[in-house]
């Protein structure tokens, strides 16, 4: 009730929780400004789509939002995955029950922390709504591998995600990391950090890995690809912030070691470079998108600094006639992105005036600004450390980004500096 009456005032279905842009269906008003709407319910059942739901009033075709309904729960959702590891260490038994019965529902195997795009191996459900599955260990002896786990269940070859196992623990690490002795020394707009080198003759390099408080650092390491050196001074720093790192040695396959000591520091104007105090360690190791889905099963590999990738190991320019090439631009790797968001369906638009750069596939859209960190994903407000940039008059964006934030797995050769991206 209480419409303003125009004859495209709107109301849309929501999941709770969701961004007014990403609504799953709507119907117009027609100038009515009282009156009743009948809308299919998602799912009546299990399933991806049981859950909370809500409807949004909004004004004329547009997103000014004027009024929010109650929360409406649909079917029940009793998806459950657990998992557990035998006692030869060797095997994780898988246990599920209440998928949907499709085909092609599957379950994930993947490091605690990581993104949904990326499953270190996966089984297909077959149709089974409950039942057990045996995945190998990823590694039970020693590093690298060794580390905490756990298994997610997705729906009908996607990503809408249904459920997740228990956390489970394999292998036992024993790197000499607790001996890194990793350090943080606050600049002017940067952080200098040092650490000792691992003796493990494994290893390729180090990751770092930063937050703003103690024990709150991400699982996004703070450059693409390992850094080969021992010290690194973090350049994607604000001064008057406190920053706090940790450090993982990179072994040969890109898997990772147990966690350095912390170490913070907080860049301050004028500081002289490296000098004027130092940061010790200080603690122990521990769908408003496109009607084009994403072209799943789509590979594609890029190598720094060459023209040429590969999309289903077919040769293609990045940026035809051009000859632009993927570079590192204060750690994180940029280059034009408009040949891998076609190669997998989608479209990407540029808006002169806003000088932004619009990135449309499938259900997903991602809004970033030429020299801003400031994104909006869905409609929801994100951040990226190193802005987009335009470079020999070619828009440079940051590949990390988009790529997780549409669903990829992306792997990081840091011996040959290549990039494989699996949709």
């Amino acid at each position: 009730s209480g419409a303003p009456g125009n004859a495209k005032d709107w109301i849309g279905i929501y999941k709770v929780g969701a961004a007014d842009g990403s609504y799953i269906s709507y119907q117009y008003l027609k100038g009515n400004k009282n009156g009743s709407l009948t809308f299919k319910a998602p799912n009546v059942y299990n399933g991806p789509q049981a859950g909370s739901y809500n409807f949004r009033m909004f004004v004329s075709d547009g997103y000014t939002k004027i009024a929010t309904s109650n929360d409406v729960v649909i079917g029940k959702q009793i998806c459950n995955v657990t998992a557990a590891l035998d006692t030869s260490g060797e095997n994780i038994t898988v246990t599920y029950s209440g998928a949907p019965g499709n085909a092609k529902d599957w379950i994930g195997i993947y490091k605690v922390g990581a993104a949904d795009g990326s499953y270190i191996s996966y089984q297909y459900l077959k149709g089974n709504k409950n039942g057990s599955l045996t995945f190998k260990a990823p590694n039970v002896y020693n590093v690298p591998q060794a580390g905490t786990y756990n298994f997610r269940m997705f729906v009908n070859d996607g990503y809408t995600k249904i459920a997740t196992s228990n956390d489970v623990v394999v292998g036992k690490s024993t790197t000499q990391t607790d001996d890194a002795n990793l350090k943080a020394a606050p600049g002017d707009g940067k952080v200098y950090l040092s650490w000792n080198k691992d003796t493990n003759t494994s290893v390729i390099g180090y990751h770092l890995f930063r937050g703003t408080s103690s024990g709150g650092e991400t699982s996004t390491p703070i450059t693409d690809f390992a850094i080969k050196e021992t010290s690194y001074a973090d350049p994607n720093v604000s001064n008057g912030i406190k920053y706090c790192y940790i450090m993982k040695p990179v072994y040969s396959g890109e898997s990772l070691g147990k966690a350095s000591n912390e170490a913070c520091a907080t860049p301050t104007p004028n500081s002289g470079g490296s000098s004027g105090g130092s940061g010790s360690g200080s603690g122990t190791g521990s769908g408003t998108g496109t009607d084009n889905p994403v072209v799943k099963g789509t590979k594609i590999v890029l190598l720094i600094n060459n023209p040429y990738m590969t999309v289903n190991d077919v040769s293609k320019e990045i940026d035809p006639g051009r000859g632009t090439v993927p570079l590192i631009l204060k750690g994180r790797t940029l280059l034009p992105i408009r040949s891998i968001v076609e190669a997998i369906g989608g479209v990407i638009k540029w808006n002169e005036s806003e000088r932004k750069v619009t990135i449309l596939v499938g259900d997903t859209k991602i809004e970033m600004w030429i020299d801003s960190n400031n994104t909006r994903v869905n409609g929801s407000n994100s951040t990226t450390d190193v802005p987009p940039a335009i470079i020999n008059g070619r828009t440079m964006l940051p590949l990390r980004f988009v790529a997780e934030n549409l669903g990829a797995k992306v792997d990081w050769d840091s011996v040959n500096y290549k990039i494989t991206l699996l949709f």
